[in-house]
């Protein structure tokens, strides 16, 4: 479990100090103010543990080199050059520091003309359960070109950063011959709810229609897929929203996520090209996710999916949701943090502001010269 991120002088912080629940975390913050750099710099710290899987001889050294080719592969810098992505405007070491709830804090500091970090806290048994990201774009239509062994590494790593190989291997891991019970709920209710799921064969997806049911008598499973069609969709011929939720199916195939003994789940704007009426769905399963001991933090820009937490979160089923704020302080000019546990208490609240003001301004129009 993710408790807590420290950031100072690191992109577009100065100094961040965030606190996560162990259950839902929505972000939320205008353009600019670091979002995407906190999902992940949360995502490097959970993931440098899996690298030493099976290694009983882990050194200081080893987990430097790491966490440096960590932050260059999923931030992209300027030549690769760890320099980069420090703060121009702050003084002293850049820092990225986490606190786990199993295994302590775990963090890298480095200056701007560092070439590799320093790594602080328990360097000795850093944080194994990783983590997944699911980055703003769907990952199922060039799923085959990232995997396919004929694509030209040079070409895709100019075209995507490391959040995307490392889905790609979650994706194309093989479902286990016992899916959890946890899953099994997901699964099923998704493909319904979809009227189909996607299918893998190798690196290939297709969608293919139908829903789950019931068998009539006493059968060992409690329920089957049924198909309504022969013929099946090609992963690019189906939404992209589809796409977004079906990528969620496979990890949850897989047991990459929604097990309880996962690493968080890191989401940067689930609603993009997403259906409106997808919203409602989408946030359901986050939030059956989080009962399951998933913990779930997103980043978003959208008033619809940030409004379905509000009505939808129940208090009766233990939800919880923390919203956090990210804004640009208008007289510094540096990224601020405001967090609660309440919806209507968000502030400064830009996705409900320029809703309100698209509401003043319908009002106006429709209402014409009247009252002037």
């Amino acid at each position: 479990m993710l408790d807590k991120i420290t950031l100072n002088n690191f992109a577009a912080f100065e100094k961040l100090s965030i606190d996560f629940s162990p259950k839902v975390n929505v972000i939320i913050g205008e353009n600019s103010c670091g979002k995407t750099q906190l999902l992940k710099a949360a995502y490097v710290l959970s993931t440098t543990g899996t690298a030493f899987s099976g290694d009983e001889k882990i050194t200081k050294s080893k987990v430097e080199q790491v966490l440096t080719d960590r932050l260059i592969h999923v931030y992209k810098p300027t030549e690769n050059k760890l320099g980069e992505l420090y703060n121009r405007g702050g003084s002293g070491k850049a820092e990225i520091t986490a606190e786990f709830t199993s295994s302590g804090q775990l963090g890298a500091e480095f200056t701007s003309r560092s070439s590799k970090v320093q790594v602080k806290g328990n360097h000795k048994t850093p944080f194994s359960q990783g983590a997944v990201y699911l980055p703003a774009k769907e990952v199922l239509s060039f799923l085959d070109g990232i995997s396919n062994e004929n694509s030209d590494p040079a070409t895709l790593n100019r075209l995507f950063d490391m959040t995307y190989f490392d889905l790609t291997d979650k994706l194309l891991e093989q479902q286990r011959d016992e899916v959890e019970e946890k899953t099994v709920w997901f699964r099923e209710a998704i493909t319904n709810q979809l009227g189909g799921q996607f299918l893998f064969d190798d690196t290939t997806v297709c969608f293919k229609e139908g829903v789950y049911k019931d068998y009539k008598d006493k059968h060992a499973s409690k329920s089957y897929f049924a198909p309504s069609s022969k013929h099946s969709l090609s992963a690019t011929m189906t939404a992209e929203g589809y796409r977004k939720i079906g990528v969620l199916q496979r990890l949850l195939e897989n047991q990459a996520i929604g097990t309880g003994v996962n690493g968080p789940l890191l989401w940067d704007e689930p609603e993009s090209n997403m259906n409106p009426k997808l919203m409602q769905m989408l946030v359901d399963i986050i939030l059956e996710l989080s009962r399951k001991g998933q913990q779930i933090i997103i980043a978003t820009h959208d008033y619809v999916l940030l409004k379905w937490f509000d009505l939808l979160a129940d208090k009766g089923k233990d939800d919880y949701v923390r919203f956090h704020t990210l804004y640009r302080d208008q007289k510094s000019e540096k990224i601020k943090l405001e967090t609660t546990d309440n919806y209507r208490e968000i502030t400064p609240n830009s996705i409900a502001d320029s809703y309100s003001d698209l509401t003043d301004h319908e009002i106006s129009k429709t209402m014409g010269g009247l009252g002037k």
